[in-house]
């Protein structure tokens, strides 16, 4: 019987990890609640009737619209911002499939990768659109490792990724680099595939541009005001810290990412030691390196940005050729790391709630209050819209709608926003329900003029994201006022 288990274990031992990932992956999507960010495109795609709408819609995200097209795609079928997640899974279990089976690292390697931070957790459960890059990312390293080069169908490969976000951009400018240095390093082929070769580069750097141009926001964009004032060395240290020690939720105290700092500088110097063997191997992994400390540095303290530089390692090794002994064992143990936050975010996920949107929404769809006009903050209320598929006010917009503008408006003050209730609550002629993400001041709430018409309905703060609790509140309409 050992005997057979053994053998069954051997011969399915893909299948059986694969189907462990898939599981766990549903499990952890029945388990998270999707916070601003991540409805964020979904609630954008459902306001867009064309993709010239979506286009313009789209002006202060900053990010190309090759997950909003995919997402257009979905609502087809379903009305359900759920189904964004279990379409976001299938990407990340595609990934992860691929890794087992066609990846060059050994078995350990494997499952400790595809149930790392990154892939198991961030590019897993956090739905958004990286995952489709790294998807992207793996198949181009598949068919780069392949006999033959068919140019045009990695180009095709990098012209998707250049869609996906901005981190597919830079990575697919420096896998194209990588292309361009390998192509005139192997003087042999170069004739024979030069018009080839030519054709693809054209194409790619035309849809580079598109990709550029789409990511331009608008001058009041938020976005372009976080660029100021970007320190390098302090950005760098942060970007460096995120890529081995990703730590979403305060696992380790802050002298152990201090100390696991340098461990990280160490991962770096070690691993362009390992390439200097492989010239474009190395040209790859400084090059990616000095793209994203250069163009991405004001997002560098988030994990889902810093995790691309891990990606680009892990892409950098299944491109070199023959991997030693000594680096097989100092990929372990940096992959090791990655699985044990993986696992250890991945049961705080289970335990802890993301984000009260989800609840919140539920909240006034029980209490029969989903019919009243609805006001509430840009950042936290958006959660609730999204759950909802229903506009509300944003008071620091000044417009009704489901998604956010990032356009650098001023946040209300209590005031402002009680103020607007009143103003609300005479034109519908009906009680109006505040959605906001802080609690009202109880200087405000004792105030004559508020304290008889101001009601506090719920306080939703489970949530582990800030900007994700609720507070609900009810502006009674006064019939004699």
């Amino acid at each position: 019987m050992i005997k057979s288990f053994r053998i069954f274990l051997d011969r399915y031992f893909y299948e059986i990890f694969w189907c462990f990932f898939v599981i766990l992956g549903i499990m952890g999507v029945l388990h998270h609640d999707m916070w601003r960010d991540e409805l964020q495109a979904w609630m954008i795609v459902k306001a867009s009737h064309s993709l010239s709408e979506l286009s313009f819609n789209l002006r202060y995200e900053s990010h190309p619209p090759l997950w909003y097209w995919l997402l257009m795609l979905v609502q087809r079928f379903s009305s359900n911002p759920i189904s964004m997640q279990w379409v976001h899974l299938g990407i990340a279990s595609l990934s992860a499939w691929l890794i087992l089976k066609l990846s060059p690292f050994n078995r350990l390697q494997k499952v400790l990768l595809i149930f790392g931070y990154f892939l198991f957790y961030e590019y897993s459960l956090m739905c958004r659109s990286y995952a489709l890059g790294v998807l992207l990312i793996f198949i181009f390293c598949i068919v780069v490792t392949r006999p033959g080069r068919n140019y045009l169908f990695l180009s095709l490969i990098l012209i998707l990724l250049a869609l996906t976000s901005m981190m597919g951009l830079i990575m697919a400018v420096s896998l194209g680099a990588f292309l361009v240095f390998e192509f005139f390093e192997n003087r042999s082929s170069r004739n024979e595939h030069l018009p080839q070769a030519a054709l693809a580069i054209l194409l790619l750097i035309v849809a580079l541009c598109f990709s550029f141009k789409s990511m331009i926001p608008p001058p009041d964009s938020g976005y372009i005001k976080s660029l100021i004032g970007v320190k390098i060395v302090k950005n760098f240290l942060f970007l460096m810290d995120g890529v081995y020690l990703p730590d979403k939720f305060s696992l380790f105290p802050l002298g152990v990412h201090r100390s696991l700092l340098i461990f990280s500088l160490f991962v770096l110097m070690a691993s362009l030691l390992f390439f200097v063997r492989k010239k474009s191997v190395l040209f790859l992994y400084l090059f990616g390196i000095l793209l994203f400390v250069s163009f991405f540095l004001n997002a560098s303290s988030y994990p889902r940005h810093a995790g691309q530089l891990f990606i680009l390692l892990i892409a950098c090794w299944w491109v070199y050729p023959k991997i030693s002994r000594i680096a097989n064992w100092f990929i372990i143990v940096l992959l090791s790391i990655q699985f044990f936050l993986g696992i250890g975010t991945y049961l705080m996920c289970l335990n802890y709630q993301y984000s009260d949107g989800k609840q919140a929404a539920g909240y006034i769809q029980t209490h029969k209050l989903d019919d009243l006009p609805m006001i509430g903050d840009a950042y936290g209320a958006s959660c609730v819209a999204g759950y909802l598929g229903e506009p509300i006010y944003y008071a620091r917009e000044h417009r009704w709608g489901t998604f956010v503008l990032y356009n650098n408006q001023k946040e209300p003050s209590h005031r402002q926003v009680l103020e607007s209730a009143r103003d609300f609550s005479k034109k519908f002629k009906k009680n109006t329900l505040l959605i906001l993400t802080y609690p009202l001041s109880n200087f405000l709430l004792e105030n004559p003029d508020y304290i008889s018409k101001v009601q506090e309905l719920a306080i939703l703060d489970r949530s582990v994201e800030k900007f994700s609790k609720i507070y609900l509140y009810l502006y009674k309409y006064d019939k004699h006022p």
